[in-house]
């Protein structure tokens, strides 16, 4: 059985059965990362309730995870299956400790650090990563609590493990619109970006963008509007004011 054999009931754009055809060769390659990237409306977490499906009628484990409550939340209720967040997902609860950083006026400041968890997912998981593009990989802390190095996508890579990738079954799969806001402090989604994360970790990335608009709403002007305008991006075609 293969992925596209989850979706034969179904009437598929061009995109998506091409997307299809990736996914499962994703699956069994060599190859470490895929993302998934599309416009509002191309049918990304339609594709992922298929794929979550399908790993889960292969009994291949797989980690639903996106980087907000809000968003673990209704990709939960969409694919019908248990999320997280990349926080609840990487950091340990059992394992905080206490460091104390002296402040400008000579004082004291105590603060909590949460470090990354011991991998001890089955050596084939998948990890679908929903909404990526506010994956940061910028320093961030709060103003008591550090989680790991402070560098939520380098936190992640590491707790997955690439290094110890029993025949390059271990899988991440990230997905999300780069036409989004990029996260806080950055003017580009690192989780989206192919040569950064080949750059920068050494991952072997496979891409692919879903551009058809297949939902109800394409009759809504507010997405008709913004299709048009992000095409018009992507072809360097502006207004003169």
């Amino acid at each position: 059985m293969t992925i596209i054999n989850t979706f034969i009931n179904y009437s598929l754009t061009d995109g998506q059965k091409e997307l299809l055809i990736k996914l499962n060769e994703f699956l069994v390659d060599y190859t470490f990362c895929f993302i998934l990237k599309g416009y509002a409306g191309t049918g990304k977490t339609f594709m992922m309730k298929g794929l979550t499906d399908y790993l889960k009628s292969v009994n291949r484990p797989f980690v639903l995870s996106a980087p907000t409550g809000r968003a673990a939340k209704i990709i939960s209720q969409k694919t019908k299956s248990k999320a997280y967040t990349i926080h609840k997902t990487i950091y340990s609860n059992e394992d905080i400790k206490e460091y104390k950083i002296d402040n400008d006026n000579g004082t004291e400041i105590i603060k909590f650090y949460y470090n990354i968890k011991n991998n001890k997912d089955q050596a084939n998981t998948v990890y679908l990563i929903d909404e990526a593009s506010m994956l940061s990989d910028m320093y961030s802390e709060g103003e008591f609590f550090r989680f790991g190095s402070g560098f939520l996508l380098k936190d992640l890579i590491k707790y997955i493990n690439f290094d110890n990738n029993d025949h390059n079954k271990k899988k991440v799969i990230f997905i999300g619109d780069n036409a989004q806001l990029p996260p806080v402090n950055m003017n580009f989604s690192p989780a989206l970006n192919e040569q950064y994360l080949l750059e920068k970790y050494q991952v072997s990335v496979c891409c692919y963008e879903l551009t058809e608009v297949v939902r109800q709403q394409n009759n809504s002007g507010i997405l008709h509007n913004a299709t048009k305008i992000r095409n018009s991006l992507k072809n360097n075609i502006l207004n003169q004011i």
